[in-house]
């Protein structure tokens, strides 16, 4: 702050600054809404421990689920994110039974993340044409459920020319 000049001129400045500053802080009624909504940066502070006792609560207590998560990466995912190394972005649509359980979602999103992945799922449902009814000619359908991963990994460069 410049003390220069006459004191008139060095109080409003202080008065600038201090109403400056204030504009950049929240009203504390708007802070007290939001503050239950963690910062970012706190939730990755104990990331990594939190996902070690996640996979390892997996394997002791859901071992056979846990299995079978990892079976379905190692034998139908990873074959799409090996095609797709040079991108570092593979795209996987999997009607596999198992996903309908949300703790097999959350096992495959922590074994992601534990080897490097970073992995986003979304949930399409499709009402599916099966039959019409031959009475009232209404059309029944049956649901499809599609599990759309989104896999994103350091992917290879390859130099061109240089």
């Amino acid at each position: 702050m410049n003390a220069q000049g006459s004191i008139d001129e060095v109080q409003r400045r202080i008065q600038d600054e201090l109403r400056y500053q204030s504009s950049l802080e929240l009203d504390q009624a708007t802070f007290d809404r939001i503050s239950r909504i963690p910062i970012a940066r706190d939730l990755s502070i104990h990331a990594r421990q939190e996902l070690v006792k996640r996979l390892d609560s997996y394997n002791a207590e859901h071992a056979d689920l846990f299995a079978q998560a990892v079976e379905l990466i190692d034998d139908k995912f990873m074959p799409i994110i090996r095609r797709h190394t040079m991108s570092g972005r593979a795209h996987i649509n999997s009607e596999s039974h198992l996903l309908t359980d949300p703790l097999v979602l959350a096992m495959i999103i922590d074994i992601f993340a534990d080897r490097g992945y970073d992995t986003v799922i979304d949930v399409r449902r499709y009402d599916i044409p099966s039959k019409v009814n031959p009475e009232t000619w209404e059309i029944e359908c049956r649901e499809k459920i599609v599990w759309r991963f989104i896999v994103n990994f350091p992917g290879s460069r390859i130099r061109r020319g240089q």
